[in-house]
């Protein structure tokens, strides 16, 4: 989520929890001097547990795909996840009651105030964390951009040395994925991106965009064409109907007429149904009306595609 984006949605929550809107004394809050410093340090607060929440989620990523370690993705366990909830929810708390403390102990009644706020705001403060936290794992677009840890993983030539344009596209493929393995692989160095080898199909659906991935995930990446067109990569990525992009890197030559389907690799398609119910998998993959002429046009003008830039690393937000 960008800065100023995630900034707006703090300072309306940041409001709308110090004026108590679950109690009834809304107007007597609102006319409070203290409202605008009260404002200012939660929205400070929310930030700063958003950011650790964020970093708690990368190492999530990290410890699922192994990344600069193994080709093949790791299952996402309930232990991990559990790990990963407990980390980013107990140490906030701990802090933010810390914090409370330490601003309650210059009033007399330290206790009484520290008591008062556990048993209003609490555990609303907890509820917010918590649906903050495992929002993450539903949907990771909406980790505060930059949280993730700028940690540079090691990124390996895709293309062997021995590949030249004598590769046909027809066997392509397997030497990529002899020379790398199968991802996906990301990147937290700027952000979050991921191989353009690992992208399988693009959704177009609305305003909203949506990459599906080699092993079936799916994940919000609205600038997602317009960063391979910047790459020369959007030559690869082919229109087939009306709400899907397929990456022809990853699709099983030759494609048999009459072309009504575009067919993933075996490799590829395996994996994804892992995730994907196959009928719908199948349905993503079906050539749309009047889009034949793309892949044709495709299939014709391959032997002027250059053996570059797979490996380069795409933004996803």
């Amino acid at each position: 989520m960008k800065k100023p984006v995630f900034l707006l949605y703090a300072f309306v929550i940041a409001l709308l929890f110090n004026l108590k809107v679950w109690d009834a004394d809304i107007l007597a809050r609102l006319k409070s001097h203290n409202l605008i410093p009260l404002l200012l340090i939660t929205v400070a607060g929310f930030w700063a547990y958003a950011t650790w929440i964020g970093r708690r989620y990368g190492r999530l990523l990290r410890k699922q795909h192994n990344i600069g370690l193994e080709t093949e993705t790791i299952p996402l366990s309930y232990r991990h996840q559990l790990g990963y909830v407990l980390w980013a929810i107990v140490p906030v708390v701990i802090v933010h009651m810390a914090f409370i403390w330490c601003v309650a102990s210059i009033v007399p009644n330290t206790q009484a105030v520290v008591f008062a706020y556990m048993r209003d705001y609490l555990p609303v403060f907890v509820l917010l964390v918590g649906g903050y936290t495992g929002l993450l794992l539903f949907r990771p677009e909406y980790a505060l951009e930059n949280s993730f840890p700028q940690k540079v993983v090691e990124i390996k030539e895709v293309l062997p040395p021995d590949i030249d344009k004598r590769v046909g596209l027809y066997t392509l493929f397997q030497h990529l994925m002899k020379q790398q393995g199968l991802g996906p692989v990301f990147d937290y160095t700027d952000g979050l991106s991921v191989r353009f080898f690992d992208i399988a199909l693009i959704n177009t659906h609305s305003k909203e965009y949506y990459v599906y991935l080699n092993n079936g995930e799916k994940w919000r990446a609205d600038d997602i064409l317009k960063e391979l067109k910047a790459r020369g990569l959007d030559r690869w990525m082919i229109k087939i109907s009306k709400y899907y992009c397929i990456n022809m890197l990853l699709v099983a030559y030759p494609i048999e007429k009459p072309r009504s389907h575009v067919v993933l690799t075996r490799t590829i398609y395996s994996r994804m149904v892992q995730k994907i119910p196959a009928e719908e998998l199948d349905k993503m993959c079906k050539i749309g009306p009047g889009l034949k002429d793309a892949v044709e046009n495709f299939l014709a003008d391959n032997d002027g595609m250059k053996y570059e830039d797979w490996d380069s690393f795409i933004p996803l937000r």
